[in-house]
């Protein structure tokens, strides 16, 4: 009980840090994906389905607040992590930073294709106007902003794992 606590706590801190705190820097530094990468490292790193969760209540809450990029965004969500686990399962190994990244972009070029399915979708149903250049060039800022997270936590992994404050 007291790591449900603590998962949901530290996923509620860092889902406040990462849609206030990030989205108010300029430039790319607003497209820092650190609930994905964080859910990443327990998916895949230490094996924790908290990091499953986190990126379901993601979507959940994206949509609640309306502050997704896109509508819908719960189902790319849900299609990411699903294949983030199959990934962290059955495909990359957990050991090495390579395996970790593996899993990283493949989860988050199955959230870009998903949304990129979904927005398709609406515009054929709606009268929306998509501008596909802005939507890949974000979507390019924000991996690159994901190689930089998911670098900076395997680097301090041991240090995460030898604290006594570790889920």
């Amino acid at each position: 009980m007291t790591r449900f606590f603590l998962s949901a706590g530290f996923f509620l801190i860092t889902f406040l840090f990462e849609t206030s705190f990030f989205s108010s820097l300029p430039s790319f530094l607003a497209l820092t994906p650190l609930v994905f990468g964080l859910s990443i490292y327990l998916i895949q790193h230490e094996g924790m389905m908290d990091g499953f969760v986190w990126m379901v209540l993601y979507g959940i809450l994206m949509d609640l607040f309306h502050i997704a990029p896109i509508p819908f965004s719960f189902f790319a969500w849900v299609i990411a992590a699903g294949l983030s686990v199959l990934m962290a399962r059955h495909v990359f190994s957990n050991r090495s930073f390579y395996g970790v990244l593996g899993c990283a972009f493949g989860g988050y070029l199955c959230l870009m294709l998903s949304e990129t399915i979904i927005l398709f979708l609406q515009s054929l149903t709606d009268k929306l106007v998509v501008d596909w250049s802005i939507f890949f060039h974000t979507a390019l800022q924000q991996s690159l902003m994901l190689l930089c997270v998911m670098s900076f936590i395997f680097a301090i992994a041991r240090r995460i794992r030898s604290s006594p404050f570790f889920l």
